[in-house]
């Protein structure tokens, strides 16, 4: 439950961003406001949607018995987490408005991503010659640092340069991509 939790965060890239500008395109065609105003509102209400789903996964643990205090790092991975929602999902957002087909493609692609993701078993139950698909795999950390401090321990440290990266790839990827194209987006929609 804690790993479908952390994949309900990171599946915003795939769900909702791509309609993200799409779906407010009246209003960016009428009215010149930040486009970053979209991208944190579609992110806001993913986030209160996961507090929800946090609510209801400790209700479950409490009623089977198992209930642990959340790791301490659950206030380092959710604003990680949330800052690769918001720059990823920016851009997403930028390249559906671009690329129409990619609204219909990126669902589809949440399915593939969440059964290579290690969500309903843990990692150490893969075989050695198949780790390469969670080493790879850039959503998998993202997914981890929810999922560990929910179930009462810290993220596996050999994640953390791999979440480090994907933010830090996801800011430079953001910037230069509005740097470039944020003028042409009323045009795309």
């Amino acid at each position: 439950m804690a790993g479908i939790i952390g994949f309900n965060m990171v599946s915003h890239l795939f769900s909702e961003a791509p309609d993200v500008y799409v779906a407010n395109g009246g209003i960016i065609s009428n009215h010149a406001g930040p486009f970053t105003y979209y991208t944190f509102e579609s992110v806001t209400k993913n986030f209160f949607i996961t507090l929800h789903g946090v609510v209801v996964f400790f209700v479950v643990v409490s009623i089977l018995g198992v209930f642990k205090i959340p790791h301490w790092s659950i206030l380092i991975g959710f604003p990680v987490v949330l800052l690769n929602m918001a720059t990823w999902g920016a851009v997403v957002s930028l390249a559906a408005a671009r690329f129409k087909d990619l609204r219909f493609l990126l669902p589809y692609l949440s399915q593939l991503v969440m059964f290579l993701s290690p969500i309903m078993f843990r990692p150490d139950q893969l075989p050695e010659q198949k780790q390469f698909i969670i080493n790879f795999n850039p959503f998998y950390p993202l997914i981890e640092m929810i999922r560990s401090p929910l179930l009462g321990t810290y993220m596996p440290l050999k994640y953390v340069p791999m979440a480090a990266g994907v933010t830090v790839l996801g800011i430079v990827v953001w910037f230069f991509a509005f740097s470039a194209f944020r003028r042409r987006i009323a045009f795309w929609i």
